[in-house]
């Protein structure tokens, strides 16, 4: 089964990384972006496809992701990790990019039960050249690591 993404912010790298999903082999109706700024929303159905919607209160209460790929400012996720941790307890991987912010630092937002992945894409991510390292917490699977895995290598 082809898991079922919520990419919390779709900057330069959270764009880079929908691109790189979608044109290896996922379809946009399994990912849904979470994006405040409407312009922003509006470009990318546009350009992608992808449900869009402007916050985590806006995701129906039955959806389980099966991860939940935090992509914006480091200044930002504390505020929104918090509106995450319902899906902690879930079969759910939290993969974060925010430069900056500690494995440690998600879990104590998110909860004890949180798989945590912390990566960091490099520029050439943005064509499909990048690098990165993942590096996971004690309640991440290998189930969950190897679908950060492929999420990461998308790009």
């Amino acid at each position: 089964m082809t898991p079922r993404l919520v990419l919390v912010g779709c900057g330069k790298m959270g764009e880079a990384l929908l691109a790189g999903w979608l044109a290896a082999d996922m379809t946009a109706d399994e990912i849904v972006v979470v994006e405040a700024d409407p312009g922003t929303a509006s470009a990318l159905r546009e350009r992608h496809g992808v449900a869009v919607v402007a916050g985590a209160d806006a995701l129906a209460g039955e959806d389980r992701p099966q991860a939940i790929i935090f992509a914006i400012k480091p200044q930002a996720l504390a505020a929104a990790a918090d509106a995450y941790a319902r899906y902690a307890a879930s079969d759910c991987v939290f993969l974060s990019i925010a430069a900056g912010r500690t494995i440690a630092s998600l879990q104590a937002r998110l909860g004890a039960a949180a798989a945590v992945v912390r990566a960091m894409p490099n520029t050439p991510a943005a064509v499909g050249r990048g690098a990165s390292v993942a590096c996971a917490n004690a309640r991440t699977s290998d189930e969950h690591r190897a679908l950060c895995q492929r999420l990461l290598s998308a790009v």
